[in-house]
């Protein structure tokens, strides 16, 4: 049986790439340099990332939440827990945000949840370790949380 679609790299972009075709009763073949289990394959480990966080880049910003949603739909269909949704924390100091604040844009604009801290003059926590003492403030957040 020839395949309509050959998938080359066989890493978890490849792998659900081939399974979305797959599911679409598309005959797809998945092809990698290395045999599964390699020590140079890079999709091994038990760790992946899925990062939101791309400036003003709303593509990679929907495809990150797209990833997040099929990985949730596996997750449902096997019955086995694959995803943990730990979040992320992103540091900037005044001045030095440009990107941040882009993100923050971008997240309210697709609707992706986060929630902004800005540390004024004061108290903190974080104030020994990072020199600047300050109160911690809850600034906005997306319109929804998923």
């Amino acid at each position: 049986m020839r395949s309509e679609a050959i998938v080359v790299g066989d890493g978890i972009a490849g792998a659900m790439t081939a399974l979305a075709l797959a599911r679409r009763n598309v005959r797809t073949t998945l092809v990698d340099r290395w045999e599964p289990g390699h020590s140079r394959v890079s999709s091994t480990d038990y760790n992946r990332v899925i990062r939101s966080i791309h400036g003003r880049d709303e593509f990679y910003t929907r495809w990150a939440r797209e990833s997040r949603e099929r990985w949730l739909e596996l997750q449902a269909e096997t019955g086995q827990k694959l995803y943990y949704e730990c979040g992320a924390l992103v540091l900037a100091t005044a001045g030095h945000c440009d990107w941040e604040d882009a993100t923050a844009e971008t997240f309210q604009k697709l609707g992706v949840p986060y929630c902004r801290y800005v540390v004024t003059r004061g108290t903190s926590p974080l104030s020994s370790q990072f020199g600047d003492e300050g109160d911690t403030h809850e600034q906005g957040s997306a319109r929804d949380r998923a």
